[in-house]
């Protein structure tokens, strides 16, 4: 059976796909991450995740980062994990994304050890960014997942249609959409720093401000 490109590393770092089980397992994956509706959310926002973890160099045995030792082996799969499941279950505007995609991980991982399935939980429930992240690869995974914010003016924009798109598919009123935008946008500004390690606040933080600042202006303008 084919792999899809996109889960090649994922294939070798874990073994994935060695079994029947494992196949099915992939494929609801795949199934999922492919259905209509999504434009954001989809395997491409999975690849733009692993290409910052690569060109940040946090990642693996020979991270440059020695206060990130603690990512070796378990942990970086756990870490690895958690960025193709995240959003592996979406409904935009849904309030149990993440426990949903956390459960569905589980399931499909059950052959892996529960120190890396408890750690991969907690990883993708840090996506929420409701709350502090407490550890440093709850820090990293919540700053990978934020890194949009901070792109160049173009890809900002096209990613805030994409979700946008997202939510009109699902049925919700323009309008309705506007407004939780804006409360999410604001609440992100409000904070010290958006992002929670000093190598990301460094690249992306003023970047970010300044997208979202204008966001917010355009969306508070339409209504």
């Amino acid at each position: 059976m084919r792999i899809d490109p996109e889960m090649e590393c994922f294939c070798r770092i874990f073994n994935y796909g060695n079994t029947t089980n494992e196949f099915l397992a992939h494929n609801r994956f795949m199934s999922l991450m492919n259905q209509g509706g999504r434009f954001y959310h989809t395997t491409r926002h999975i690849g733009h995740m692993k290409d910052e973890l690569r060109k940040s160099g946090f990642w693996g045995s020979r991270s440059r980062h020695p206060i990130l030792a603690p990512l070796a082996n378990d942990a970086n799969d756990a870490l690895m994990i958690a960025i193709y499941y995240h959003d592996v279950v979406y409904g935009p505007g849904a309030s149990d994304n993440e426990e949903r995609s956390a459960e569905l991980m589980e399931a499909n991982f059950s052959y892996m050890s529960n120190t890396v399935l408890r750690h991969a939980v907690k990883l993708i429930m840090a996506t929420r960014h409701n709350e502090k992240p407490k550890t440093v690869s709850e820090k990293l995974m919540a700053d990978l997942d934020l890194t949009i914010l901070g792109q160049s003016e173009r890809r900002f924009n096209i990613y805030e249609m994409q979700l946008r798109e997202e939510y009109l598919a699902a049925g919700i009123d323009a309008s309705d959409y506007c407004a939780g935008r804006v409360m999410f946008l604001e609440g992100m500004l409000r904070r010290r720093s958006i992002y929670f390690t000093e190598y990301f606040a460094k690249k992306y933080e003023s970047r970010a401000r300044a997208n979202m600042r204008g966001l917010v202006g355009r969306l508070v303008g339409s209504q």
